[in-house]
């Protein structure tokens, strides 16, 4: 008896402990989609809303440097603050 109650409660154990994980693609997005825009760019304007960049360095894309970019529903990715007159590594889709 107690054999089975040690492998119920094993058992128990071991399905609860399993928790699904979904994991993102972005990063093998952005390689493989050829529309996908990279670059370094200085914040010129931010809001929730949107953001004004005036790209610096291309990586990839169709990224013309030295021109105003406005891009909307901007995702922040890290604990930071955006601040205007920084430059920051920007990624679209």
């Amino acid at each position: 008896m107690k054999k089975i109650i040690c492998l119920l409660g094993v058992m128990t154990i071991l399905f609860t402990m399993s928790i699904s994980v979904f994991a993102g693609d972005v990063p093998e997005g952005l390689l493989s989609n050829d529309d996908a825009q990279v670059f370094f760019g200085e914040v010129l304007s931010y809001n929730d809303d949107s953001v004004t960049v005036c790209p610096r360095v291309k990586i990839k894309g169709d990224v013309f440097t030295g021109t105003q970019q406005h891009y909307d529903k901007p995702y922040p990715v890290g604990d930071f603050k955006v601040k205007p007159g920084n430059v920051y590594l920007f990624t679209y889709f």
